[in-house]
């Protein structure tokens, strides 16, 4: 009986603190959202609409040229000079058609550290952090210039230096990781 009038009474006092929390969110984050937002609202509905709508479609036809100059479909993307099959091929295709402009930046360097260092921790039994101090200090088994793709803080390359870096590193993890 004394344990159902607990259950209850905590059931009470849950529910008094979310509604609190409720009204404290709705008074911190939302009345001051609305309020911003129907004063946007009212700014644009005093603004001559002619004049409003003629900038906002200009703003809307330099986007979409930028767009369309930024990336143009008859762009080449290089090709990779060796076939790969294994496990990374369809990695590296992906990459490899991912060619566009801004994409060869250091995001996708990061990515393929990672993958570098989870396949060389894995065949020599280390740790992720071993592996990554050993790529940080070109101790693998790569060309110069990988080496180099792969150290931290190196600026962008050119697509076509970072497929034949990608297809060299694509390679020696395929053929060592079969033998």
């Amino acid at each position: 009986m004394f344990r159902r009038y607990l259950i209850y009474t905590l059931l009470l006092l849950l529910t008094l603190l979310l509604a609190g929390g409720i009204y404290w969110f709705g008074q911190e984050w939302v009345a001051p959202l609305a309020e911003r937002l129907w004063r946007f609202y009212l700014a644009v509905q005093t603004l001559p609409q002619e004049a409003t709508w003629t900038v906002l479609l200009m703003l809307a036809g330099v986007n979409i040229l930028r767009l369309l100059l930024g990336s143009s479909p008859w762009a080449e993307t290089p090709t990779p000079t060796v076939h790969t099959t294994g496990r990374l091929s369809h990695w590296a295709e992906l990459l490899r058609l991912a060619g566009q402009k801004g994409f060869w930046g250091k995001h996708l360097v990061t990515e393929i550290r990672k993958v570098v260092a989870r396949h060389w921790a894995l065949r020599q039994h280390q740790t992720m952090e071993e592996a990554l101090q050993e790529i940080w200090h070109g101790r693998l088994p790569f060309s110069p210039p990988v080496r180099d793709f792969l150290r931290p803080n190196q600026p962008v390359q050119r697509p076509a230096a970072v497929l034949a870096a990608i297809e060299e590193i694509v390679t020696e993890l395929e053929v060592k990781s079969e033998k």
